[in-house]
């Protein structure tokens, strides 16, 4: 499999098709998924491809993943050995997990909430910011090519150094979407920016302002916590009813991000925060893990949408993840095997789907025997009151 991804790294319009099923392997050209497949893959079992080959077919509005894809960089990643470590310690994932309000220091990276302003409140705020971005440098402008991708024609940043922007997206492409996003990362941004959008909202909607808030949708929640003591490819996780799957791994072999789950609903992925501070010229020599779970609630059956005014009440955001002892299931499992080969590049899901109705069952067992304790209630009540926080921003 090491080859494999080499010789991968080094093709950028060659795709490796793999079917675990039926124990094939063939290989695709990056022309022949665009023109005759039209860049849809989802009926693929497992493909391996290029960064190159990768962002190009993921361009295309009719990209559809196949169920599980592992995507090779070209960059050279620190190993284990180069980090003088030669095992991985669960103890910090597991409290992290079984103890999140004592151990885990859990965050919200990204909130996006969709404000029901009327259309003459729109247009205001709209002529507001355009005098705003000829008046102030932090403030620009942007045109979205891709607008039916993310709704919405127009948008706003407001830029602060050291600090994540606000992002206002305004003009949405139907008058059935609300006609504000405000997208921003809660544990950094200033906050400033954020009050003296509150006083233009106020304004702008006067006596109507405390009920735009509370009907407002929070349409994405990014809810993150790090670790150190192992690293991305010593973790395996997975979501319940999912059976989408993506890893990324560098020219020399090593795991860098895991994803599970969709874009569109509930997702998860676990990567390499290390290389991210590396290339803000931060010691390299430490290993930071960060584990990511983004909920778009509106379309989680469980969920049906989350309003502001029904945080403590709303559906269980946090839920179906599942975490694994690694080392114990490749031992279970057995190293080397081909079974343990497909979990550690394509994930659970994929390993499910060549087993059959008995053999589902024992590895439902094997993996009930490696399973992390996740204390889920006390995880979605962090997140309710996190989520209480910025509500309380939003209407002070």
């Amino acid at each position: 499999m090491k080859k494999l991804l080499a010789d991968t790294a080094k093709s950028d319009y060659n795709i490796t098709v793999i079917d675990h099923v039926k124990h094939t392997m063939a290989n695709i050209t990056l022309d022949d998924l665009i023109s005759i497949h039209n860049s849809n893959l989802s009926n693929f079992d497992s493909v391996l491809m290029s960064e190159v080959a990768h962002d190009t077919l993921s361009s295309y509005k009719e990209y559809k993943p196949a169920k599980s894809t592992v995507v090779v960089t070209t960059a050279t990643s620190t190993s284990y050995q180069e980090l003088g470590t030669s095992s991985s310690d669960y103890s910090s994932l597991s409290c992290k997990f079984a103890s999140p309000d004592i151990f885990a220091d859990l965050f919200l990276d990204k909130i996006e909430i969709t404000i029901p302003l009327s259309r003459s409140e729109s247009k205001r705020l709209h002529s507001i910011l355009i005098e705003e971005e000829m008046r102030l440098v932090r403030v620009k402008q942007h045109s979205h090519a891709n607008a039916k991708g993310v709704k919405f024609n127009k948008s706003f940043s407001i830029e602060a150094e050291q600090f994540s922007s606000l992002q206002l997206l305004i003009k949405p492409i139907s008058k059935k979407i609300k006609e504000l996003k405000l997208s921003y990362n809660p544990s950094n941004y200033q906050e400033k920016d954020l009050r003296v959008l509150v006083k233009k909202l106020k304004k702008l909607c006067g006596r109507h302002f405390k009920n735009r808030i509370l009907k407002s949708n929070v349409t994405r929640v990014d809810v993150t916590f790090d670790s150190d003591g192992y690293f991305v490819g010593d973790t395996t996780i997975n979501l319940d009813k999912s059976s989408s799957y993506k890893a990324f791994f560098s020219a020399n072999g090593v795991v860098e991000t895991k994803i599970t789950g969709a874009n569109k609903s509930r997702r998860v992925q676990v990567y390499n925060k290390n290389a991210e501070r590396v290339k803000r010229g931060v010691d390299s020599n430490k290993v930071c893990t960060r584990l990511e779970m983004t909920i778009r609630p509106y379309n989680v059956k469980s969920v049906k949408g989350l309003k502001l005014k029904d945080i403590e009440v709303g559906a269980d955001l946090y839920t179906g993840l599942f975490a694994y002892d690694t080392d114990k299931l490749s031992t279970l499992l057995g190293e080397g095997t081909q079974d343990w080969e497909i979990v550690k590049y394509f994930g659970i899901a994929a390993l499910r789907r060549t087993k059959n109705n008995t053999d589902r069952v024992k590895l439902t067992k094997i993996l009930k025997q490696c399973q992390l304790d996740i204390n889920e209630t006390m995880f979605n009540k962090l997140i309710r009151y996190m989520l209480c926080e910025v509500r309380a921003k939003l209407l002070a």
